[in-house]
């Protein structure tokens, strides 16, 4: 996702600015032509790990998908500040993704917290 994100970088810029200027529906038909089935996707890969048994059984698989999917808009987001900054954190944006992943989806995890914990 973070990498289809930085191919299409002028069209992701241009939904997350209209996004935020508050274009509610210019907005809601870039994301959904630009992102809807990816996310979609990813709601069905946490419904599937949910019903596994690797994820908490009362997790909403659209709030976990949008958890995993807030990591790569993070990251897009702030890659300007974090070239001017390496302190920031790491310099790989997806050395980042794959750290700040483990730790969502540690938190998401079975036996963590909810009813599981």
């Amino acid at each position: 996702q973070l990498a289809e994100m930085q191919r299409h970088e002028a069209v992701a810029r241009l939904v997350l600015r209209e996004l935020a200027e508050g274009n509610e529906e210019l907005a809601r038909d870039l994301v959904e032509e630009e992102f809807g089935a990816r996310f979609r996707l990813l709601v069905s890969l946490v419904e599937r790990a949910r019903a596994q048994g690797k994820l908490r059984h009362d997790l909403d698989a659209r709030i976990g998908a949008l958890a995993v999917a807030m990591i790569n808009v993070f990251l897009f987001l702030t890659q300007p500040m974090r070239a001017a900054m390496p302190e920031f954190c790491c310099a790989d944006m997806a050395e980042d993704a794959e750290a700040l992943l483990e730790i969502v989806l540690a938190g998401l995890g079975a036996g963590k917290g909810g009813r599981d914990g």
